[in-house]
């Protein structure tokens, strides 16, 4: 299509290119719209972004590596990050927290804060659009647009981040997360019981109970008009009358009929049934506006909870209620959220508007507060009312120093400044303006007055430092030395004044020679155990758990026979070999000492009174070795051999199956037990019992043995010397003999003495197209093969028994495409036949 085109190839390639990345965007807006729609949905927690949490594990060593700026392609600076942590107003415990709950290490940006809260250069460089990314979704903006990942996934990626972070952001607005979740306490309430001032309406059912002398009940619904029809009492007018005032109208006209009622015989109580419904209107930054069907009951934080709430951009603390074009309420939604209060708020009539107004002044407030955020301010509020929105600071919060990042109003702007940082203290009062940020410090990791101890002690940790001190002093409030202390010496690093340096002194354990301590010394307690070399005894041979082991000073050969779980069966148990590395300055022909250690050969069970004169034997095969002065002792490295027994051996099995009277497995009797003997104790063969075709399996291979000759002539070499582990069989006679391969079908044919191969082959159809005639193999039913043999032209094969497979195998292809007689034969033929034919035809035509 290119090439036809008559266009330039490079242009439309190109251009093929172009579409394909804008189809690859479009993709990306298209699976970020259904994520976004996704979570407005089910109102969940945001989820994470596609792709991120199959990848996740990839990334977190890379997004530490960039964190630490071992590594990364350039793209966000270390610089725009730290700014950006800055400007997001997030602390340290709300990274962390967010960064755990996303899956990954919780101090990844640790780093960042520090430099933040403790001053610093910054590391220089970029680092990765994955770390750009994650910074994103926990909210910290640090450049604008997509990055430089427009990949299918990285444009899904970044989409998702924006929404995610645009959503950490509304997160931050305090009492934006009343909102989020739906619950059924703000239903529409459709019954009773209200309060006492709830205004009676068209629509309410009136429940009237006369209860004494008179026993009556009668529930009405209060008409379009306002008024209700009571029996023998006509109409009344109820609307606008609160549950309470509604009761002594309905009482005293009761009363004008009933005597009992007037005269107190009888008690009126009136109550509501079911509530009316009334339409009222959400509008201005609300996130659903519209109009909404409420209950009776209704207040104005119930419509805006079915609203959605204020937007980010709506206030919570101006709310107006309109009733007929007149305003007969504000509420201030903080009253609710910070106390629980509900006083300021208005019921809601039919009819009624809801106004959320756009946000007036909001501050943000960072660091060390209970409840770091966005707050709204009105008029005469500031720092001390914000900090009290945002729950009080904290136990580590310092006072003496708030921090306000302002942006600076239009007229106040120049060339360069923008932006600036004003420091005040808590209790002075500071104003505040729309889109501070205020931050409240916290006090610093580093901790004083205090020594640590570590190492081989009873209670290694923190201890309070005094002025004097001294080691022994800390050693003993930690419990004193551990019992594997190393105490010719110890070590304690101590800060150099002005904290900038560290050295190192150095001392024994000793009383003597105590030391005294500063602020911030470290002491370290060395352990012998950990300090020494670890040597090792290695035992091998007839021992029930050969191996290496520890040496100690002082073992023995017989202490590693021991620990290796004494002699196995079969072991040589009156000498042990010992070789031994030999320690020459030099390097010589000698790579090994060999020393031979003979071994007492006592056993429990004689008696204490037989060991000592040195005679005896217990059955249980257990050594009585007693410690003695003349024991041969090991050294590290020492390699301990103990040997079989000269007259050892183990049992020798052997498998006789198939046409015998007693088949199974026998034990050899003796070193030269042949085939015949075996056979011979396994009963002899049996009538259907085929002797060509025995077989004797050896190492999973096949031995050639003539069975008649091994039974007839004992001194003959068919007559096999066994060995561990053979398996003999003698098959049942077989009269047929099997055909398989390149025949026109394979076939079992029955076997006919003096019979040669080409009859058998002919009996399964003759061979086949391909078939390979000069490659023919037999196999005996002893297991053994023979294969066609060629003298020049001519092919013998070999003699067939009863039991025998034919195999015809399939000529290799490169041969199939060489000379062949038989072809050249027929085609040389067909062609002269044709053309004999065609002389013939033309010589008729000329005649």
């Amino acid at each position: 299509e290119l090439n036809g085109s008559g266009r330039d190839r490079d242009f439309l390639l190109e251009e093929w290119q172009l579409r394909m990345e804008r189809w690859r965007r479009a993709a990306g807006l298209v699976v970020g719209f259904f994520v976004w729609a996704a979570e407005a949905w089910y109102s969940q927690e945001p989820r994470d972004s596609v792709g991120a949490a199959v990848r996740r594990a990839a990334l977190q060593d890379s997004l530490r590596r960039v964190v630490e700026g071992r590594g990364g392609p350039s793209g966000v600076t270390h610089v725009e990050i730290i700014e950006g942590l800055r400007q997001s107003g997030l602390s340290r415990e709300q990274v962390r927290g967010r960064l755990a709950a996303l899956g990954y290490d919780s101090g990844l940006l640790d780093a960042y804060f520090d430099v933040l809260e403790r001053g610093g250069e910054a590391p220089r460089g970029g680092v990765g659009g994955e770390l750009e990314r994650l910074l994103r979704r926990l909210g910290v903006v640090v450049r604008e647009g997509l990055g430089e990942d427009t990949t299918f996934f990285g444009v899904v990626d970044s989409l998702v981040a924006d929404s995610l972070a645009a959503d950490t952001v509304d997160r931050k607005v305090f009492g934006r997360m009343l909102f989020r979740r739906a619950t059924t306490q703000f239903q529409p309430l459709v019954l009773g019981p209200v309060d006492a001032g709830y205004r009676v309406g068209p629509g309410d059912e009136v429940v009237v109970v006369v209860s004494g002398e008179v026993e009556a009940q009668q529930s009405v619904v209060v008409g379009r008009e306002g008024t209700v029809v009571l029996p023998a009492v006509g109409s009344v007018f109820v609307s606008g009358q609160t549950l309470e005032g509604l009761g002594g109208v309905l009482r005293e006209r009761l009363g004008r009929v009933y005597s009992a009622v007037r005269e107190g015989r009888a008690r009126v109580e009136v109550g509501l049934g079911r509530l009316r419904l009334n339409q009222v209107y959400v509008v201005g930054e609300v996130v659903r506006p519209s109009a909404y069907v409420v209950g009776g009951g209704a207040t104005v934080l119930t419509a805006l909870y079915q609203a959605g709430g204020p937007t980010k951009e709506g206030s919570f603390r101006g709310v107006v209620v309109r009733r007929g074009g007149k305003v007969v309420g504000e509420v201030d939604l903080y009253d609710y959220l910070l106390t629980g209060a509900s006083g300021g708020d208005v019921r809601l009539e039919h009819g009624d508007v809801v106004f959320v107004p756009v946000v007036g002044r909001r501050v943000e407030v960072v660091g060390a507060v209970r409840r770091a955020g966005i707050y709204e301010l009105r008029g005469g509020e500031g720092l001390e009312e914000l900090l009290r929105y945002a729950g009080g600071v904290k136990a580590e919060a310092v006072v003496e120093r708030v921090q306000v990042d302002r942006i600076l109003a239009p007229g106040e702007r120049r060339p360069g400044l923008w932006r600036v940082v004003l420091d005040g203290r808590i209790g002075e009062g500071m104003e505040l303006r729309d889109g501070d940020v205020v931050r409240v410090f916290g006090v610093g990791e580093g901790r004083r007055r205090r020594v640590v101890v570590t190492g081989e002690v009873r209670r290694p940790g923190e201890y309070e430092w005094e002025e004097g001190s001294t080691l022994w002093g800390l050693l003993e409030r930690a419990g004193g030395l551990g019992e594997g202390a190393y105490r010719a010496r110890a070590h304690v690093y101590r800060w150099e004044v002005g904290g900038v340096e560290r050295r190192l002194l150095r001392t024994a354990l000793v009383e003597s020679e105590d030391v005294g301590l500063w602020d911030q010394d470290s002491v370290v307690v060395f352990s012998r155990e950990r300090l020494r070399q670890v040597g090792l005894v290695t035992v091998s041979g007839f021992v029930k758990d050969p191996g290496a082991y520890e040496w100690v000073e002082g073992m023995t050969v017989k202490d590693v026979i021991l620990a290796a779980g004494g002699f196995a069966e079969g072991a040589y148990t009156a000498v042990a070999e010992v070789a031994r590395r030999p320690e020459l300055e030099e390097r010589t022909d000698t790579t090994a000492r060999v020393y031979r250690v003979e071994l007492e050969r006592e056993y429990v069970g004689a008696g204490v009174e037989s060991v000592e004169k040195g005679r005896g034997g217990g059955k249980d095969g257990v050594p009585e070795w007693r410690p003695s002065v003349g024991e041969f002792v090991l050294e590290r490295g020492d390699r301990v051999f103990v040997r079989k027994a000269p007259g050892y051996e183990r049992p020798r099995v052997v498998t006789v199956s198939g046409e015998v009277a007693l088949a199974g497995s026998y034990v050899l009797g003796t070193r030269g037990e042949r085939v015949a003997d075996l056979l011979r104790r396994a009963g002899g063969l049996t009538r259907e019992a085929y002797a060509p075709g025995f077989r004797l399996v050896r190492d999973s291979q096949l031995v050639a043995v003539d069975l008649e000759r091994a039974l007839g002539e004992e001194a003959s070499r068919h007559n096999v010397l066994l060995e561990a582990g053979d398996s003999l069989h003698v098959p049942r006679y077989d009269g047929t003999v099997v055909v398989k391969g390149k025949v026109q079908f394979e076939s079992r044919v029955f076997y006919t003495p003096g019979k040669g191969l080409d009859y058998y082959v002919e009996r399964s159809g003759g061979y086949a197209e391909g078939a390979d005639k000069g490659r023919v193999a037999v196999t005996y039913a002893s297991g053994e093969r023979a294969v066609v043999k060629k003298l020049l032209f001519a092919r013998r094969g070999p003699a067939i028994e009863p039991g025998s497979t034919v195999f015809v195998p399939e000529k290799p292809a490169a041969e199939r495409r060489g000379f062949e007689l038989d072809q050249f034969l027929t085609r040389t033929l067909s062609i002269v036949s044709t053309t004999a034919a065609l002389l013939i035809a033309f010589d008729q035509i000329n005649k």
